[in-house]
């Protein structure tokens, strides 16, 4: 019975990666040749970054289990995300001086804040009842 209960936490880890890898989808990118130097459309801006990274992070955290595993897949994900702009147009020596121009990390950033708060306050509310 205890596999039953591993199998169903890959396939929750699986789904919720799936999910968070989807959110990447939906706007577009430099990394992935959607957007150019000459199409200065509101879809290859700051906004969408931001909300991909927010969406990638809460998506993957709250559809996931709560394991180690997934929380470090999903960890390395998010990095690799992150700089994969950075890791094609300019190479591997310069993803630690650009990652903080990166807004998808500030989009991952606020929900990792907005999730640990709300679940802080959670705990809160349990042991004040």
């Amino acid at each position: 019975m205890a596999s039953h209960g591993r199998i169903l936490k890959i396939g929750r880890s699986i789904g919720a990666i799936s999910v968070a890898l989807f959110c990447l989808l939906l706007f577009p990118s430099p990394a992935f040749d959607a957007c150019s130097g000459e199409n200065n459309a509101f879809i290859c801006g700051y906004w969408p970054d931001l909300l991909t990274g927010f969406l990638f992070v809460s998506c993957g955290y709250l559809l996931g289990p709560r394991t180690k595993a997934h929380n470090s897949i999903l960890l390395v994900l998010f990095i690799f995300f992150g700089s994969a702009e950075t890791i094609r147009f300019s190479g591997l020596s310069d993803v630690f001086v650009y990652a903080p121009y990166q807004e998808f990390y500030y989009g991952g950033f606020i929900a990792m804040f907005l999730l640990l708060l709300f679940y802080v306050v959670k705990d809160k509310m349990a042991k004040c009842t």
